[in-house]
């Protein structure tokens, strides 16, 4: 068989974009320095991209069939040791084995001979002298060409073991058995059947039915009859519409030549039969697209459709799907003929040649048997990918730049394996990747195929394809100096290489003094702007020359001091030559004064070329005036100075911000008069601290002594405003605001004698309390100021009213129950500072109510005047009274029964028409009213003797039932009876007692309705009976809920109806009741055991009603801590399935859970968990890794978190069994204290961070603890658990107040963290053993250390006291050490 594989090719005319489209490799990440293997395989995905198969090899077998025959797909790239070459071998291994033919088949053959297969193969058209003339090509009928389709499907069977019976059919405007059953793996019958086909001829209609029935036939007969149905199968082949079907007669009904709805129907129901016995394949020969009928004129006056054909009579038929086309002959086929495809097996076939046609026979061939001899291969080069030499002889090009190869049993090698053929195919072929685009990208893998496959028996299997990497070729860049090369010149760039499409960056041009370079410069690549190029696929160079410079200068500048402000022009000297000295000296300028006189030398070229001098502004200091009072004593004044200069115009203006360190001026005066203010010791010459400035000139200042003046003072009285409180109040003192003259102080005048700057006050009022303050009341002290003003502003106190507020009761909202509710309550809110009722004071004279009855919303109301009194005093004007009104909802009940009951009456007949009218009712709350609605009554009247009806509905009713969401209405229809007259028997008037006893029940709630009805009945005298009385109640009490539920029985529902009674009393007993009590429910909460903290918020229910559910249930237990505490339930609520709160109606029991947490970590023996290397070192400042952490905390476990634990079962991919750490790495995952990456892996070598540790750390850690935070760990995924170790003490951050999470760990600092967890710390080194006696590390001999004494905790097994209440140990004893070595870190 032959297997097809369809690919893509990529055409040659887009090589040069073959990078755009090359499928990369998708590869997961390896070790670093990991050998990448030089070829992969991969498959092509959907859309058409090669993507490698992980851990694929280069063969890939699948399964064909359940006999347990297979394809075997090898396709293998060897490089051929050429530079991006490989060799690709081809191998097809199929096989076959004599147990999938070992069972009998049968096969009938039906084939059309109607006159249409007479004519070509290939166009379709009728035989001709000049066919090919006319039609460019030679003719062949399509009966030829369908004889040589069936030939070579007899051709497959012949000499098989089995038994393998073949029946040809044909058909036309009939069918008839061309060849009975032959065995055709038998000479005879092959050579019989062959003979059948090459006799079969064209001509007649094409009667379709009339073949499926016949071989309907065929396959019923004895030959066959053993075979089964699986191993049945027809092949139909037609080349059109059916034009004829088998009548019920019999006789043939047909179109003529033209299609029919009928037609296609009888056929359809004939081949529905056939299908029940065999398979059944449809061949369409030419006629795919032709439709099976077309749409026909409609004739109104007879109701046909009728066709005129151009030699035939009128056509007609009633059919009306006549009235559009009908489907294609294609389509009909596969639609109602063929059998349905499945499993990916296809049953009809359209062949439009005889190419086609023979392909169409050879895949149902290949269906039909079992295993596989052959088939076609499909293969190609991707654009980058190209043949050394030719294709192989054996691939055939395809129009899509693709290769079959057809695999032919007879090519192949043939063989036997375990009683299968195999047939094995192999071809081989050399091919180069091309790299010398500039695209080309090194670091994938290029597949070197397109998709390749096998197809064969309809189905398509693919090869895994080759993908490489492949290496660009490299150019190299030179740099080259040309000319005459200077002394001194920097040497040349190095020399690199590069791919071709690289970029380049031009090296820096070189700089040599008094030399000019002209820059790198190539003619072999373009270099752009900014310096780079694209590396060519040539090698570049680049050149560059040096220029002596002949053209320099120097400039000479003159700045003031400090800045670049100049204070002349610069002077520029052009044409100097290289190395030439020059002198200059400073310039005289006006204003300023050099910084210093000498003059200064350069050499042209050596260096800025530059001179420059700096000076001074020169300045003037003008020492600044002073006035002073006199005081009687001698008055001396240091003062500052202005600084003067001179302005380009001639003007002096002032300078501010400018200090001479170190200057001052000094003036001396004692009697009223004016003084020198002169400058001390040597000023002028002197510089600024910024030694911008420069002193040239100073001038004096001048001391001023008057005499002293008026004093003014000015005073305010403190003022103060107060709440009232009920006590005096008061303020107190004055503020002295301002006085005129500093030497006059406040010490120097005081209130009079008897006045006193306070004012008081007890009860609020609108006008302030004064002090009474005025400038009489202040005396002047000092005989040394004799004008002193007062200037006084009294001070007061203001007291305001108190806030209160009176707040009136309020209710959560009431349903409706037919009584006043109340609330009177009312009550001062509690006070604060400076609101509410003050203590001692009390509030009458006012009441409140708020009350209701029907539905509705109600605020309550005060009435009255507050009066607040205070003892036996009136204090309400002190207070401020707001009033808040309560709130009361009244909402209204769910339902109300009415029973409206019609009066009735029982008259004698007088001949005259008699009536009853008007109605009772019967309703327990008499809020609700029923009315006649207005044209609707309640009468019933007559004449004759006979009961006359109201004939009363719900609808002749209006009821009021504002308080009720709803209301059932019962009516009692009112009736008048007119009674035949007669004397009736005489009274009884004796006392009849009825008495009446309702029915009670009592049942446990379970979410259903129950109820309980009726009454009975006892009676004092027998001659009354049950029916000389009615009933106008509802003897009915239900409910669902728990609780008691009356019938509401009353004596004035019962009437007594004979009238024979004049005196009878009814009782009632005992009112009918029914008790729903609540139902017993158990909630059990959750027991659970493991690390702390231990917390189950499960829970266990028993007795829930059905329809009930817990809707939830308060769960409060936690073990913060090892040991065990109660896991408590309560606050359960309970819903029905209305999520309606049902929880009232359970009498609930909580029964306590168990929470015990157990000790994770050994901090009780101090053993060594960490064990040194063979070499003696311990490495206290190597990072440490995660499968070494992993092993410690393991180590470090509990006996029983061990065996509560420990398991080898671990799910990272790079953990395998076996390996040292997988022990530690398994328990502590099944722990829940570490975890792997989201990739599957758990990278145990990889070291791990301060962030990773810290997490691992804090899984033992107490929650109740401050935490504390860093600074650089603000949404770092770790923060939580940081936070939560650093508040246990357990880690600590660094001295800038960063944790630098992501940085990895030592193991040293690994050891310090783990000791502060365990509690395993001395405080000295001197609490330790001596060094003789513990296990020392060459690399940890520093006792100075910071580590020291964590890395000896560590690696010491060893007994230890607790000193005093700390937290630190003392060693008393070394005990031998554990053998870790088995897990040596």
């Amino acid at each position: 068989m032959r297997f097809l594989c369809a690919s893509a090719w990529y055409s040659r005319s887009c090589r040069f974009l073959y990078l755009l489209k090359m499928q990369k490799m998708e590869v997961g990440g390896g070790t670093e320095g990991t050998a990448q293997p030089s070829v992969v395989y991969g498959q092509y995905d959907n859309n058409g991209k090669w993507k490698q198969v992980a851990n694929a090899k280069d063969t890939v077998t699948y399964p064909v069939d359940n006999q347990g025959n297979t394809v075997t797909l090898k396709k293998t790239a060897t490089p051929t040791g050429n530079k991006n070459e490989y060799k690709i071998d081809l191998e097809v291994i199929t096989t076959e084995t004599s147990s999938t033919k070992a069972g009998d088949a049968a096969t009938v053959l039906v084939i059309d001979v109607s006159g249409s297969m007479g004519d070509c193969a290939t166009c379709g058209n009728e035989k001709g002298l000049a066919h090919k003339i006319a039609y460019g090509h030679a003719f062949e009928s399509r009966i030829a060409a369908a004889q040589t389709a069936a030939k070579q499907f007899i051709d497959a069977f012949k000499s098989d073991s089995a038994k393998r019976y073949v029946s040809v059919v044909s058909f036309s405007t009939d069918s008839r058995v061309a060849c009975e059953w032959k065995d055709v793996s038998t000479v005879a019958g092959y050579k019989a059947a062959i003979k059948a086909i090459e006799g079969l001829s064209a001509g007649g209609g094409t009667n379709l039915d009339a073949g499926l029935q016949t071989a309907n036939t065929q396959l019923s007969k004895i030959t066959v009859a053993s075979i089964k149905a699986n191993a049945k199968n027809v092949i139909a082949l037609t080349d059109g519409m059916p034009t004829f079907y088998v009548g019920g007669d019999g006789k043939n009904g047909n179109h003529g030549s033209t299609g029919c709805p009928i037609t296609n129907d009888r056929t359809e129901a004939s081949a529905t039969t056939l299908k029940n016995s065999a398979a059944l394949y449809t061949v369409c020969f030419g006629a795919a697209s032709d439709k099976c009928w077309s749409d026909w004129v409609y004739n109104e006056y007879n109701n046909t459709y009728e066709y005129y054909p151009p030699i035939f009579d009128k056509i007609s038929c009633s059919d009306s799907r006549h009235a559009q086309d009908g489907p294609t002959v294609g389509d009909f086929l596969k639609n109602s003929i063929a059998t349905p495809a499945a499993d990916g097996k296809t049953y009809a076939y359209n062949a439009a040649n005889t190419q086609a046609l023979m392909k169409a026979f050879k895949d149902i061939t290949d269906t039909i048997t079992e295993g596989i001899s052959a088939g076609t291969v499909k293969d190609g080069l991707p654009t980058g990918v190209s043949f050394v030499g030719n294709a192989p002889t054996a691939f055939v090009k395809n129009a899509d730049e693709t290769y079959s190869w057809e695999l032919i049993p007879a090519n192949a090698k043939q063989g036997t394996v375990d009683g299968r053929t195999t047939y094995t195919y192999k071809v081989s072929y050399v091919v180069t990747l091309e790299t010398s685009d500039p695209e080309f990208n090194e670091d994938i893998y290029h597949a070197l195929n397109t998709e390749t496959t096998f197809t064969a028996g309809g189905k398509v299997y693919k090869f895994n394809v080759p993908g490489v990497k492949g290496t660009a070729p490299r150019y190299k860049v030179t740099y080259e100096y040309t000319g005459t090369v200077p002394t001194g010149a920097p040497e040349l760039p190095d020399e690199a290489s590069y791919k071709a499409g690289a970029t380049v960056k031009v090296a820096a041009a070189p700089t040599l003094a008094g030399y000019t370079f002209s820059g790198w410069t190539t003619s072999d690549a373009a270099v752009s702007s900014d310096g780079s190029f694209t590396m060519p696929s040539k090698e570049v160079k680049l050149t560059g020359s040096w220029t002596l410079r002949s053209d320099l200068s120097y400039t000479v500048h003159y700045y003031w001091n400090g800045t670049n402000d100049k204070v002349a022009e610069d002077k520029v000297v052009e044409s100097q030559t290289f190395n030439t000295i020059v002198t200059e000296k400073p310039a005289t300028v006006p204003g300023y004064t050099p910084v210093s006189a000498d003059s200064k030398t350069i050499t042209i070229g050596t260096g800025t070329n530059e001179i420059t001098f700096y000076y001074y502004k020169n300045v003037t200091l003008t020492a600044e005036d002073r006035i002073v009072t006199y005081n009687g004593q001698e008055q001396t004044v240091n003062t500052g100075y202005d600084v003067v200069v001179k302005a380009d115009n001639g003007k002096d203006f002032k300078l501010s911000g400018v200090d001479f360190k170190g200057v001052h001026a000094s003036g001396t005066g004692k009697e009223v008069g004016k003084y020198d203010i002169d400058f001390v010791g040597e000023t002028v010459g002197k510089t600024d601290t910024t030694a911008k400035y420069i002193v040239a000139n100073t001038v004096k200042g001048t001391l001023t002594i008057t005499p002293i003046d008026t004093v003014v003072v000015t005073i305010t009285g403190n003022t103060d405003t107060k709440v009232y409180n009920g006590a005096e109040q008061s303020v107190t003192g004055y503020t002295v605001v301002s006085i005129s003259d500093t030497n006059y102080k406040d010490t120097d005048f005081s209130l009079k004698a008897g006045v006193e700057a306070k004012a008081t006050g007890t009860n609020a009022s609108d006008t302030a309390y004064p002090m009474g303050l005025t400038a009489d009341s202040f005396v002047n002290n000092n005989s040394n100021f004799k004008n002193v003003t007062f200037v006084v502003e009294d001070g007061s106190l203001t007291i305001t009213k108190r806030p209160l507020t009176i707040e009136g009761q309020s209710s959560e909202p009431i349903t409706y129950d037919g009584q006043t509710h109340s609330f009177a309550n009312w009550w001062p809110v509690t006070p604060t500072d400076n609101t509410g009722l003050v203590s001692g004071h009390e509030v009458s004279g006012i009441s409140y109510l708020l009350t209701g009855k029907n539905a509705g919303d109600y605020t309550g109301k005060f009435s009255g005047d507050a009066k607040i009194m205070s003892g036996e005093e009136n204090v309400t004007e002190n207070y401020s009274i707001e009033y808040t009104l309560g709130k009361m909802k009244i909402v209204p009940a769910e339902r109300i029964a009415v029973k409206i009951i019609g009066n009735h009456e029982e008259v004698w007949y007088n001949g005259q028409e008699q009536s009853v009218s008007g109605f009772t009712f019967d309703v327990a709350d008499n809020t609700v009213t029923v009315e006649l609605k207005d044209g609707h009554y309640a009468i019933a009247k007559g004449t004759n003797v006979k009961t006359y009806y109201m004939g009363l509905k719900s609808d002749d009713f209006t009821i009021n039932h504002k308080n009720y969401k709803e209301v059932s209405v019962e009516i009692v229809d009112g009736y008048l009876t007119i009674k035949r007259h007669y004397t009736p028997n005489p009274p009884i008037t004796d006392k009849i007692t009825v008495e009446i006893t309702g029915n009670s029940d009592s049942v446990v709630y379970d979410g259903a309705e129950h109820s309980v009805k009726d009454y009975t009945v006892k009676i004092s005298d027998s001659r009354y009976t049950e029916k000389d009385f009615t009933f106008s109640g509802k003897a009915l009490a239900s409910g669902v809920n728990a609780g008691t539920y009356e019938m509401g029985l009353k004596a004035d529902q019962f009437k007594n109806t004979n009238a024979r009674f004049r005196n009878v009393e009814f009782v009632i007993k005992a009112d009918g009741v029914l008790t729903i009590t609540q139902r017993p429910l158990t909630i059990t909460a959750g027991s659970a055991e493991g690390i702390a903290p231990v917390t189950c918020d499960k829970y266990t229910v028993e007795g829930l009603a059905t329809g009930d559910k817990v809707d939830s249930v308060k769960i409060t237990g936690i073990q913060n801590e090892p040991g065990e505490s109660p896991n408590v339930a309560s606050d359960a609520v309970i819903k029905n399935a209305k999520g309606e709160d049902v929880t009232a109606n359970y009498k609930i029991t909580y029964v306590d859970g168990v929470l015990k947490a157990i000790e994770v970590l050994n901090k009780e023996i101090h053993f060594n968990y960490v064990i040194g290397y063979t070499d003696g070192t311990i490495r206290p400042s190597n990072n440490i890794s995660r499968a070494e952490v992993a092993t410690i905390f393991f180590r470090l476990l509990t006996d029983e978190a061990r065996e509560q634990y420990t398991t080898t079962a671990g799910n990272f991919t790079d953990v395998k069994a076996g390996m040292w750490c997988n022990r530690a790495i398994a328990t502590l995952t099944n722990m829940g204290i570490i975890k792997g990456y989201t990739d599957g892996s758990f990278q145990p070598n990889k070291s791990i961070t301060r962030a990773e540790l810290a997490t691992i750390i804090a899984r033992f850690a107490k929650l109740d603890v401050n935490t504390k935070t860093f600074s650089d760990i603000n949404g770092h995924w770790a923060q939580k658990n940081i936070e939560l170790a650093a508040g246990n003490g357990w880690i600590n951050g660094y001295e800038d107040g960063t944790f630098r999470p992501n940085n990895n760990i030592t193991r040293a600092e690994t050891f310090a963290m783990i000791n502060r967890v365990l509690d395993r710390q001395t405080e000295s080194v001197s609490d330790l053993l001596p060094t003789s006696e513990m296990n020392m590390w060459s690399d940890n001999l520093n006792e100075n250390a910071w580590y020291y004494k964590d890395v000896q905790e560590a690696t010491n097994y060893h007994k230890c006291d607790r000193v005093g209440d700390s937290v630190y140990e003392k060693w008393t004893e070394k005990v031998p050490d554990i053998d870790w070595a088995s897990y040596q870190i």
